[in-house]
């Protein structure tokens, strides 16, 4: 049983956040047909609405920050994807388990993508999050149809690239657990180096998640700038925005702390194996707390910091519009 864990705990690690990231997306496509009926509204308030001097500021500044946020997004997905690539390959040192990992992850973004070619006007999450913004664009005169394609071209980049990026990182993290087995316990100092890499990684995804979320707000805010500041629809419609950043900075906290507690977990499973193995030795539970191997907030606290930016991104969305 043990070693038909130390062969596999890293598909366990890699299902968790894919289990949370499942029951988000159900929980949130029950919101098709509102996000359908707020689109309808949006396009029709922004055909009403004719364009003035103040509003066209207003669009440029809107544009300007959404662009912002996807040369940060992109950056950081390129970045996240090519120290993925390094850091599995320093970490995994077993063939079979890094051909098991390698197929999760091929499997994940296939199913992913596979989500997004498929999405169609019964998706609240391709309407209420891709779709409205880009067609708001569309019926507005403050849009040139060069630019609109343009921005098409990007948005696709980008959500390729959100769909590819963290699986890599859930692929890098599932590799801190491939330790290959020698006939014997791996030493203390693999075991905590293996703990660093997971630190890293949970960091690179929060920063990634990060700058994916203030991607989301730029985006979906997008849209009010279109209505002119005294729109009564258009304080409203903030709101809606506001409550999508919020829903999916929240579940993008939770994907970082469902996949930090597993490969945490199954990490220190592995060093009390390890621990066993040895001789008593007074030493053993201040290796535990030096290596932060220890049930302590404290210990963590940089960790869940860095876990929480995504859904505090999410919820202090108006901080992004005051810029």
């Amino acid at each position: 049983m043990k070693r038909l864990f130390y062969q596999h705990g890293a598909l366990l690690i890699g299902l968790t956040p894919v289990m949370v990231y499942c029951l988000s997306c159900l929980l949130f496509e029950a919101n098709d047909d509102t996000a359908l009926q707020v689109k309808k509204l949006l396009l029709a308030n922004i055909s009403k609405t004719a364009p003035t001097a103040a509003m066209v500021m207003q669009e440029y500044k809107a544009r300007i920050l959404w662009q912002c946020s996807s040369l940060l997004s992109i950056c950081a997905y390129f970045a996240a994807m090519a120290w993925s690539c390094s850091l599995f390959y320093r970490c995994c040192q077993s063939g079979a388990q890094s051909k098991t990992i390698i197929v999760m992850g091929l499997a994940i973004v296939s199913l992913t993508v596979l989500q997004m070619v498929q999405a169609d006007a019964g998706s609240a999450l391709y309407i209420g999050i891709y779709r409205t913004t880009y067609d708001a664009l569309g019926a507005s005169p403050l849009i040139a149809d060069d630019f609109h394609r343009q921005v098409y071209l990007v948005i696709n980049l980008i959500n390729l690239l959100a769909a590819m990026a963290p699986v890599f990182i859930l692929v890098a993290v599932c590799g801190t657990f491939s330790i290959a087995d020698h006939h014997g316990e791996p030493d203390l100092q693999l075991i905590a180096e293996r703990q660093d890499y997971l630190k890293q990684g949970v960091a690179a995804g929060s920063i990634v998640l990060l700058f994916g979320i203030i991607h989301m707000v730029a985006w979906l805010q997008w849209p009010k700038a279109l209505m002119g500041e005294n729109s009564s629809f258009a304080k409203v419609f903030a709101n809606y925005s506001h409550a999508n950043s919020q829903f999916w900075g929240l579940t993008f906290t939770l994907l970082l702390l469902s996949i930090y507690f597993a490969a945490t977990l199954a990490l220190q499973i592995r060093m009390k194996d390890t621990l066993e193995s040895m001789p008593e030795s007074p030493a053993k539970q201040k290796w535990l707390m030096t290596n932060n191997f220890t049930v302590n907030i404290q210990k963590h606290a940089f960790q869940l910091g860095m876990m929480l930016m995504p859904s505090l991104a999410g919820s202090l969305d108006s901080v992004i519009e005051l810029m």
